[in-house]
This record gives structure tokens, sequence and C-alpha cells, in this order.
């Protein structure tokens, strides 16, 4: 079953274009089933395409130079424009320099790549075709993209269908800050086949494809780390603590945390600072790409309304819904020397938005200490407050505070 995603509406408009359509994302996102529907929607308006997946040896055979490939998708199709998918573009040696060398042959194709390891498609894809390719990530389905599957609703009625039906929306909510967004997993129809999809994406993903990345066959530390940031969700990485702590060296700690991140099994957020002397400046936040492997990790498939984390559960929601929007210019949280603190902050615009988090029902004008200062020291209008209650916006000592369940 094909689950309709947002990233294939800005894939279609990029058809037309020359560029390489590279499409990221961790491994069992949905990329594949992404193409495939591409394909099939082209080929219903006569277009020709041809598809590789080069986890087969059979289609690998016809990557053994470009010249190779190019006579292969003339033999079967002529003159004319085709529309070439690639799968699993990090299985080609050189792949970087392979995919430059057929965009700069000129031919009348467009080429439309999927990979799942960012750090292996960085060194070997990403950096030979800049200037050749537009690059777009596929995450495990996000709320706004789960609540549409589950009601056939748009977001913006989420609110509504809360209030007329609070007992169905804290379900759809429940069920997505549990087991996550991978496809698998939606599709999955009750609580033990969840709990096997993830398992499985665990084993095939972070067990083999990023141990291997990582270059670690038996070393217990890295599952341990998995395991602390999984508890340790929005918390601050201490690197010394955790370097103690597990038995890593700073330096074998830093490339893990590079690593995880760049094959999208965490993001790491930094800190937003103007003042150096008086704001945080180094230490970053993780939060997890999917809470339902967050929640494998450690374990935990208890109810969130139920759930002693929910704090933490709650505030990986709304980075991912902030990731979705992937701000130009990142994420970042606040916190000064003295403690203040703000959730995250990310560019809207022209201006800063800064975003408090609280797994509750909020009461409404009561304004954290935290984000005042924020929206005083940077000169701000607005500020938003996502909570488990009603959506109003007030103003607060010349402030618009906007009060949401849903980010966007």
């Amino acid at each position: 079953m094909f689950i309709p995603r947002k990233l294939l509406f800005d894939l279609k408009r990029h058809l037309e274009k020359k560029e390489i359509s590279l499409i990221l994302g961790p491994r069992q996102s949905g990329k594949t089933t992404l193409i495939l529907k591409m394909k099939e929607d082209l080929e219903k308006k006569g277009k020709k395409t041809i598809y590789f997946n080069l986890d087969r040896f059979e289609d690998l055979e016809n990557f053994k130079t470009q010249k190779t490939l190019l006579e292969k998708i003339k033999f079967e199709f002529g003159e004319g424009k085709v529309y070439v998918f690639i799968d699993e573009i990090q299985r080609l040696p050189n792949a970087g320099l392979f995919l430059k060398g057929l965009y700069d042959y000129l031919s009348p194709y467009k080429f439309i790549i999927t990979g799942s390891g960012s750090l292996e498609l960085k060194e070997n894809v990403v950096e030979p075709l800049t200037g050749r390719k537009k690059t777009f990530y596929l995450y495990p389905l996000s709320f706004e993209e789960f609540f549409q599957f589950k009601t056939g609703k748009e977001i913006g009625w989420f609110n509504r269908f809360y209030q007329v039906n609070e007992k169905e929306g804290e379900r759809l909510l429940d069920e997505y800050l549990v087991f996550g967004g991978y496809p698998k997993v939606v599709l999955s129809k009750t609580a033990k086949e969840k709990k096997e999809a993830l398992e499985e994406i665990y084993t095939s993903y972070l067990e083999k494809d990023v141990r291997a990345l990582l270059g670690v066959e038996k070393d217990l530390s890295y599952q341990y780390l998995l395991r602390y940031l999984a508890f340790e969700t929005g918390s601050l990485i201490k690197k010394t603590e955790i370097s103690r702590n597990l038995g890593l060296n700073i330096k074998t700690l830093n490339r893990y945390l590079f690593l995880l991140e760049k094959t999208f099994v965490i993001f790491l957020v930094r800190p937003f600072f103007r003042n150096p002397t008086k704001e945080i400046t180094k230490t970053p936040k993780s939060y997890f790409v999917d809470l339902g492997l967050r929640n494998f990790i450690i374990g935990n498939f208890s109810s969130f309304f139920k759930r002693e984390d929910r704090g933490k559960v709650f505030e990986n929601f709304v980075f991912r819904q902030i990731l979705e929007k992937r701000p130009v210019f990142g994420i970042w949280f606040w916190r000064t020397e003295t403690g203040a603190e703000v959730d995250f902050v990310f560019q809207e615009k022209e201006n800063l938005l800064p975003i408090e988090v609280k797994a509750s029902k909020k009461q409404f004008g009561l304004i954290g200490k935290s984000l005042l200062s924020f929206l005083e020291k940077y000169r701000l209008k607005k500020a938003l407050i996502v909570h488990l209650g009603e959506e109003k916006a007030i103003n607060k000592k010349g402030k618009k505070i906007i009060y949401k369940r849903i980010v966007f």
C-alpha cells in the first residue's frame, strides 16, 4: 500500500530540471516505494522510464562504465528523453565520479537517485556532484503524513478533529508517539507486529549498516551510546561524562556521534548564541529521527499519556515537526550559563521564532521567565508554546504568544 508523501510533489516538480534528483534518507523510510510511484505515474503519461536497483547484481552489471549504462538505455528505448531511476547508489564504488560523468555526457536522460548512508554519499556522491544535483531528504513519516494517511484529512484539521473526537485524537497521537513513522510500522496492524517491524529495522539498519560504517563489530560501547542517547533525548550531551561512563575516548565518541547523525539515526541540535560570554556555545542536544526506534532502543512501548519520560518524547515529537520544514539556517536551542533555556529556536522568514514545549495543558498567560527573557533580549514579538491543551493566541507584555498542539 502506498502512503502519500509530501516529498512526492517536490520531486515531481523537479523532474523537468536537468539536475540530478538525489533522495537521501534512512533505510526503510520509503525511498524505493516513492520512486516506483513516480515511475508508475510517468508511465501512465506515456513517458519512458527505466529502474535499476544496485542491490541486485544483474542491475549492477550495467554500471561498469558510463558508456555501458548509456548504451543499455539507448538499446531499450532508442532516442529521446528517458527518466532513469537508480536505487541504492551507495552500492556503486566511486558513485560520485560515475554520476558526474553521466551528467557531463549531456544525454537526454533525467536521473533520479536514492541512497541510504549519508556519510557514504557525502564522500562518494555529493561532493563530485556539486552544481549538478538537488538533494531531497525522505525521513520516516511525519505526524502530518501519518494523520493524513489514518484519517484522510489534512493536518490543519487536527485541532478540530481533536475537539470533536478527543479520544480518537489522543489514540492517533499516542500511536505515533509510541511507534513512530517508519512506513512498515505504520502499516502494521497490531502492537506486536509494530514491535517486530521496529526490531527488524533496528537489526538490519543499526546493527549492520551503521555498525559497518562505524567500523565496529563487537564494541558494546556503541550499543551503550545508543541507549544513553535514547534515555537522555533532548538533554545536553556532556561528552566528558559520557566518555567516562561508557569507556570511550573523546575522539571515538565524536566519531560515533558524527556518523550516527550522518546516517539519520539522530540529529544534533546546536546552541544558539550571540553573546559567547553569557550563553552556551558548544554543547549540543540530540534527538532521534524516529520516536518508534528510540522507544525500541530503551524497550519502552508504554502509552505516551502514562509514561514517566513523556516530556522527552513530546520534545522529540516537536523537533521532528520542525525538521520537516528543514529551516534554511538550522534548528537551535538557547541556554544561558545561569540556566535560562528555550527548547527550540529557528529562523522564520526574517525573524527568529522561539518555541517552548510542554507535555501538558499549559495555562494561558503563564509564560516562563526564560521565554520572556529571550523575547526581550532579541527584541522579538512572537513566540510559540506547543502543549496538549487548546489552541489560542494571546498578548503578553506586547508579545504575541501562540498556543498550539501541532507546530505547523
